[in-house]
């Protein structure tokens, strides 16, 4: 029998729990949090959480053969630590590409369409259309638009795939070296991410929080873009400087701030972004929707009997990229 440790962090029904028992697992719940002594901890083959290494040292698991993350980002866990021990880490993969992608093209579109405006005068009771009449402007169109997508993985693939519908002008991806993928009118390295910049009227982010990406976008990558740019956060607000970002919103020197993190979450009441009409922010809350358990549990699922067959697992964390 293979001694599984389960967490709170994803709820499995019984039903599940019964059929990874006949897997050939003998298994246990504990509380995300839980604060497992060595004793404990060294009964485990395999660990499948979120944040527990946060509450119980990795160095209790003494037997530790496998751990997978229930979430798509490993952040939570002791990568280079596990990388030290050979422990091999799995994650989530192409788990939340739909819900993100589609909060993506929403979020754009109501920049675009100044749809917070326009819910403010219904409030109001507000007649009053938005055209050349009125010194506020028009609505803009998604059409024709040159988007930037940094990450060309499985949500920057799917957003592209969304965005061909709306007839875009060019949809270019950034990856670590500049491998071609398939939905984009090409792709280029990282390094070269600072002569993309100035050409784009959409930047989403969507790689992966790492060393190399921390604060990638500093001021010096933010003074780059368009005064008139869009610049989207679907990823980790610590890839943004937001020190930097503030300022370059308050100068008028980026047009709209579209966000699902921050770099402290939950953001501090104090913080300036709350209240610019330039930033349109949401909780962490773009992957969230009535899939997302049914996605992880199958997901989960088919790696537990990968796992206990001897089977090639998916969603392998590669640990020289750190994700």
């Amino acid at each position: 029998m293979i001694k599984l440790l389960l967490t709170d962090a994803h709820l499995l029904t019984k039903g599940q729990l019964e059929e990874i028992r006949t897997m050939g697992y003998d298994m246990d719940m504990v509380s995300d949090k839980a604060q497992l002594s060595p004793g404990q901890a060294q009964k485990y083959e395999a660990v499948m959480a979120f944040g527990i290494f946060r509450h119980t040292p990795l160095s209790y698991f003494t037997n530790l053969k496998m751990v997978h993350s229930v979430a798509t980002g490993v952040e939570a866990m002791p990568v280079e630590e596990l990388a030290k021990r050979g422990i091999p880490l799995y994650k989530g993969k192409d788990l939340y590409s739909i819900p993100m992608a589609e909060w993506v093209v929403c979020k754009v579109l109501e920049a675009l369409k100044h749809s917070r405006e326009m819910a403010c005068r219904q409030r109001e009771h507000v007649w009053r259309r938005r055209s050349w009449a009125f010194t506020d402007g028009t609505l803009d169109e998604l059409y024709g638009k040159s988007v930037l997508i940094v990450g060309a993985g499985d949500i920057g693939k799917t957003l592209a795939g969304m965005l061909r519908a709306f007839e875009v002008s060019s949809i270019v991806g950034v990856n670590t070296n500049g491998r071609q993928v398939l939905g984009f009118d090409r792709c280029v390295k990282m390094d070269e991410l600072g002569g993309e910049l100035p050409k784009a009227d959409i930047v989403v982010i969507t790689c992966p929080l790492t060393h190399a990406t921390y604060h990638l976008f500093d001021a010096k990558r933010l003074g780059l873009l368009k005064e008139s740019a869009i610049l989207v956060n679907v990823s980790r607000g610590k890839i943004v400087d937001e020190e930097a970002l503030i300022t370059a919103l308050t100068s008028d020197k980026l047009a709209m701030f579209v966000t699902d993190v921050a770099e402290t979450e939950p953001l501090p009441m104090g913080s300036p972004l709350w209240e610019k009409e330039n930033v349109i922010l949401t909780p962490h809350n773009s992957f969230i929707t009535n899939m997302r358990p049914v996605r992880m549990s199958a997901f989960l699922m088919k790696n537990l009997a990968a796992y206990a067959k001897g089977e090639p697992m998916e969603g392998p964390v590669n640990y020289q990229k750190g994700y």
